[in-house]
């Protein structure tokens, strides 16, 4: 409390919002939702892996294209 500084809602400041009670869930509803939110992490993860090897092949295509081109204008 002692580093708060102002609020975006004035309404809302630090002394009002530390006066409410938030309830931490047991340890059993924590695994759950773990256990259900993580395969859709690890599709965001593969996801974001599969997005970055694409352009990276879109990259090698664009000079190998860039590279026939050039070999066809020449000949």
């Amino acid at each position: 409390m002692s580093n708060a500084e102002g609020s975006a809602q004035p309404q809302a400041n630090a002394k009002l919002l530390a006066s409410f009670e938030i309830n931490k869930p047991d340890e059993s509803k924590i695994l759950e939702f773990n256990r259900i939110i993580e395969p859709f992490f690890d599709s965001i993860e593969n996801h974001h892996i599969e997005n970055q090897k694409l352009e990276e092949l879109r990259e090698l295509l664009l000079v190998k294209m860039t590279k026939v081109e050039t070999l066809e204008l020449i000949s």
